[in-house]
């Protein structure tokens, strides 16, 4: 099955993931997100069980997937405020995000406001 084609596949099993940065593109994207707004997400990069218990064999796209949330259409994201208060980003970290997925000169307007700039 790949990834994508399932409304409602559960995936039970190891995988390596990544962190990402991204702009929600509308607000039903990321639950809470407005659009514009930069949110940390999650994306599966490899699936290291990829054969379900029903032997159906999962499959992701070329350059992985976002984590799905709980309704349809929406992925897994967090506020890059909460993250840090979590402890999964650092200032430091979140810097380097910045750079790979936004580009340079945003780094200063998203740590303030979690938005980039105008």
């Amino acid at each position: 099955m790949r990834g994508g084609e399932c409304i409602k596949c559960v995936y039970l099993g190891s995988a390596v993931v990544r962190y990402e940065l991204k702009k929600a593109e509308t607000h039903r994207m990321f639950h809470g997100a407005k659009p514009g707004e930069v949110v940390l997400v999650l994306r599966i990069l490899e699936l290291l069980d990829p054969v379900g218990p029903d032997g159906v064999r999962y499959r992701l796209s070329e350059g992985g997937e976002l984590v799905q949330g709980t309704s349809p259409g929406r992925y897994w994201s967090m506020r890059l405020n909460r993250a840090q208060k979590r402890g999964i980003t650092t200032p430091s970290s979140l810097k380097i995000l910045e750079k790979l997925y936004l580009g340079d000169g945003v780094s200063k307007q998203i740590t303030n406001t979690n938005s980039p700039p105008p």
